[in-house]
């Protein structure tokens, strides 16, 4: 009789816990990524001790006695073998600890176990009024040239960019990927993916957050390839966002055209009201404009206006734009929270005084990179005078102050335009203020076009890598990335979004908001800022020392990534200084960083 084969040894597959080196002494919650801390029941860190006791715990094969009938280690079934103890069963390590482990959330905070991020280089724009200096430069255009500056800045080499992130709201029109677009025109290897992020308001700052988790995780790290540095910000054209019809018949009595700004960009879906104020700043700088049609000629001599039978208007050209409106979930905080007019408006001028003394101190030069505008326009003379082509349209030339009265359309146009500062915070002539009607609310309102943020045209981009890839590359980090989160409430509560997000950062970071040296928080209404320092509790004299989006504008796609430019720049070594912003939808974006 011939002895039957042996039965295999049950092996044990590996755990996903076998794969687990080392988990840190401290009970906190882990990093992102998705990546979550194994602790023992008790709290305490199992740490080593769970990898090893897996390890050495594997069960060994049963060395069961020869049947001498059979000749066979196979029982018969007249032997009755005695069960092992538990303890020697296969499996049974693994339940006893899974019934001692359990794992904590998810959290996105800097652990030693992940990549530390750092921001080696951050760049803006200057932001452009609505139809004004950078009408002429679509979004991608914008973008491009944000990317180039922050590259440039970091004085590393365009193929060490590995990807790039780029947050964009306002996309109808474009063209395909709108990220691509600006990255390719930047000059990125044609390798580069690109990814295009659209969290309303809150998009610029996410696309930071993206590539920072990215960065910390290295999910895309290989020996031989290794993506440690990325690019990411935001990108706006509010001038030239189009307008839309619904696809189908065309029906009696026309058609319907709609705003994709208001539609996309500034209404609550929920409530099905408007979230922004208006393409207008309150008052004008005393100069006279043309306006007609998207054209706007600042101080244009007579004898153009005569010729092209334009109007010439006593106050700014932004004030014949009709009001789009976002304030309607903004008078719904301000009633709330009783913030009055008077809190609204005065804070809207600390925003422009500040603001215009931050550019007076130099305070924004290190974060800007010029732009310059390329005049494509013939002007001739004849007989009548100066005499332009039916095809000029504002999307072809802006002409900027033209100063003395002396000179001519003609001489305006005969070189480049460098766009190198913002515009939005000299147009205000603070006397109409308090004069200006609300509104969203005809009674009892608050929100002005004074004390809420603009239509505008802008981009901001900064540099991202690992700590190991500056020092590789030998570039001088101005930032680490600390921490970031998220949050949401009812949409129609929008404003005060962040002052749910702020507090889960401070919670990673292991900070108190004593702890901050800097705060920005999103000017998309006064309101929003008054409310948010309310409710947390912090210093108003540490919010937006600099102004914020009140006067200097709010390109929706790139604000969020304006903001934690200005940080890097603005903070001092050591100094923690923390961003939100709300978004429509009832979002919030926040973000920590510590100067180096």
């Amino acid at each position: 009789m011939t002895a039957t084969k042996a039965r295999p040894a049950v092996i044990k597959p590996p755990s996903p816990v076998e794969m687990v080196e080392t988990v840190g002494a401290s009970p906190s919650p882990s990093a992102p990524c998705g990546a979550h801390s194994i602790l023992s029941s008790s709290g305490t860190s199992s740490g080593a001790w769970m990898s090893k006791s897996l390890r050495t715990s594997q069960p060994q094969p049963l060395h069961r006695p020869r049947d001498p009938r059979t000749n066979s280690s196979r029982p018969s079934p007249q032997t009755a073998l005695p069960h092992p103890p538990e303890e020697q069963r296969p499996g049974a390590s693994l339940r006893g600890l899974c019934g001692e482990v359990r794992c904590l959330g998810r959290s996105y905070v800097s652990k030693p176990t992940l990549n530390e991020v750092v921001i080696v280089s951050a760049i803006r724009t200057p932001i452009g009024s609505f139809l004004g200096s950078l009408a002429t430069q679509p979004a991608t255009k914008l973008g491009t040239i944000a990317i180039q500056g922050a590259i440039g800045k970091a004085g590393i080499p365009k193929e060490e960019v590995k990807e790039v992130y780029m947050g964009n709201v306002i996309q109808g029109g474009e063209g395909q990927a709108p990220t691509r677009q600006a990255a390719l025109g930047a000059g990125l290897p044609i390798s580069t993916p690109c990814t295009t992020v659209n969290k309303v308001c809150a998009s610029g700052m996410k696309a930071i957050m993206m590539a920072s988790q990215s960065l910390m995780c290295g999910h895309q790290r290989r020996k031989e390839y290794t993506e440690d540095v990325m690019v990411a910000g935001g990108m706006e054209s509010m001038s030239n966002v189009p307008y839309v019809m619904s696809r189908g018949a065309t029906p009696y009595g026309g058609v319907k055209l709609e705003d994709l700004i208001v539609k996309d960009g500034l209404t609550d879906v929920y409530n099905k009201i408007h979230m922004q104020v208006s393409p207008s700043s309150p008052g004008c700088p005393g100069t006279h404009s043309v306006y007609q049609a998207g054209l706007e000629l600042r101080n244009p001599p007579a004898s153009a206006s005569q010729v092209l039978g334009l109007k010439v208007c006593a106050t700014t050209a932004r004030h014949n734009c009709p009001h789009l409106s976002e304030g309607n979930c903004a008078e719904n905080t301000a009633k709330k929270l009783n913030i009055a007019r008077d809190e609204q408006d005065t804070y809207a001028i600390s925003s422009y005084t500040r603001s215009k003394a931050a550019w007076d101190a130099g305070e924004f030069a290190n974060e800007i990179t010029p732009i310059t505008i390329s005049v494509k326009v013939q002007v001739y003379e004849e007989a009548s005078g100066i005499q332009i082509p039916w095809s000029w349209s504002y999307r072809q030339l802006w002409i900027p102050d033209m100063g003395a009265e002396e000179q001519t359309l003609e001489d305006c146009c005969k070189s480049d335009v460098v766009v190198k500062e913002d515009e939005e915070y000299k147009r205000v002539d603070f006397s109409k203020v308090p004069k200006l009607k609300t509104v969203f609310q005809k009674e009892n309102g608050t929100v002005t076009a004074a004390n809420a943020s603009t239509l505008n045209d802008g981009a901001a981009a900064v540099v991202l890598m690992t700590a190991e890839a500056a020092q590789r590359l030998n570039v001088k980090p101005l930032a680490r990335i600390a921490a970031f989160a998220d949050a949401a409430v009812d949409p129609i509560d929008f404003p005060v979004a962040p002052a749910y997000a702020v507090p889960k950062v401070l919670k990673y970071a292991g900070l108190k908001k004593e702890d901050i040296a800097m705060w920005e928080v999103n000017e998309a209404f006064s309101v929003v800022v008054l409310a948010n320092i309310k409710m947390l509790g912090i210093d108003p004299q540490k919010v937006n020392i600099h102004g914020g989006a009140v006067s200097l504008g709010h390109p929706i796609g790139m604000s969020g990534a304006r903001i934690v430019v200005h940080l890097a720049h603005a903070l001092k070594q050591g100094e923690f200084g923390l961003a939100s912003i709300c978004n429509g939808g009832g979002g919030a974006s926040a973000l920590l960083i510590e100067k180096l």
